[in-house]
């Protein structure tokens, strides 16, 4: 039998009571039964649970410690349920890859020089690592962090800001978000048929969440599918369904001539119910609106892409900047969408 030990971590500063840090733990377990269940040569040997903030770099991780030798000690695979949200925690990634053997141990971590075993690491939430790929990961996902903080810092930078806030924040925290956002919606609309069907048999949100996993469907990004992440969708795809109805009613909504007073007074005479209650709201109007121009700039970026592929390269995409980038694909008649402008902005 092969050895695990699973790794809770709570990295929740809500879940500071008791029922909270349970319910999250009881989801977590979940996962782990799933994974030791899926092959008959996995053991559970051992469960380590740990509470509080992921920002320590400067504190010990003193459960990880304990996983790690007990994983030491027993020849035993490490099993972390959470993954994503520590990743890029200097302090925890670093006894990772002394757990991996692949940094240098000093003598507080005297217990893994162990290396009679090959020990190895399942992230639930990330099961595309292991042992061999671990710190490529961890360097590229924070560098890309980085990135993320860097363009929403540079766009943040204007000195007509107030000192109560800035004006910015919003419009460039959206447009850094952008990729990822459409992203989720895509990644709705192509699981909503899918849904619709289990909607149809009468499925709860626990039986689609098995039926998901069970056929190998893999959740947002990648991994076994949980409860919240399942309600996220269903949250997107309703969002997605409204603003498609809304559309057949009313048209886009920007270039209807009707007030906002005029469209929700149609919306509430009109078979579409709202995303949530029973009657239509400004802010519901607002959301759909946003909604349908979300649509179409996925479909405006497709575009560009396919009209835009026949005359790039890596090469040409490496070394040359988005301005003179542009400028050359709109001398070919090209239309750039104005969110990649704004975004290179």
């Amino acid at each position: 039998m092969t050895r695990y030990v699973a790794y809770f971590l709570c990295p929740n500063k809500r879940a500071s009571s008791i029922i909270a840090a349970e319910n999250m733990f009881a989801q977590q377990q979940e996962l782990v039964d799933e994974f030791i269940q899926s092959d008959s040569s996995r053991e559970l040997y051992k469960s380590i649970y740990e509470q509080g903030t992921v920002k320590r770099n400067r504190t010990k991780w003193s459960a990880l410690e304990e996983a790690i030798q007990t994983c030491k000690a027993n020849k035993a695979h490490l099993v972390i349920v959470q993954f994503k949200k520590v990743i890029t925690n200097e302090h925890f990634t670093n006894l990772i890859s002394l757990y991996l053997g692949k940094n240098r141990v000093s003598s507080e971590y005297h217990f893994m020089t162990e290396m009679d075993f090959i020990h190895d690491i399942n992230c639930l939430d990330y099961p595309s690592i292991n042992r061999d790929n671990f710190q490529a990961i961890v360097e590229h996902e924070t560098r890309q962090r980085e990135e993320h903080r860097r363009r929403i810092l540079n766009g943040l930078k204007n000195p007509n800001a107030k000192k109560s806030g800035n004006p910015n924040a919003s419009k460039v925290i959206s447009l850094v978000n952008w990729p990822k956002t459409n992203s989720a919606i895509i990644f709705a609309l192509h699981l909503q048929p899918i849904i619709e069907r289990f909607q149809r048999k009468g499925y709860s949100q626990r039986k689609m969440v098995q039926v998901l996993n069970d056929q190998g469907i893999h959740a947002p990004e990648g991994g076994k599918w949980v409860l919240s992440q399942l309600q996220k969708v269903l949250e997107r795809i309703k969002l997605n369904q409204t603003a498609i109805k809304v559309e057949a009613v009313v048209g886009q909504i920007e270039h209807n001539n009707e007030n906002s007073e005029e469209l929700i007074s149609k919306l509430n005479a009109s078979p579409v119910s709202p995303v949530k209650g029973k009657e239509w709201t400004p802010e519901q109007l607002k959301q759909v609106s946003d909604r349908l121009n979300q649509f179409q700039e996925i479909v405006t970026f497709n575009k560009f892409v396919i009209a835009a592929k026949p005359y790039l390269s890596e090469e040409d995409i490496s070394r040359i900047d988005p301005e003179s980038l542009f400028k050359e694909l709109e001398s070919k008649g090209i239309e750039i969408p104005p969110v990649l402008k704004n975004l290179a902005g």
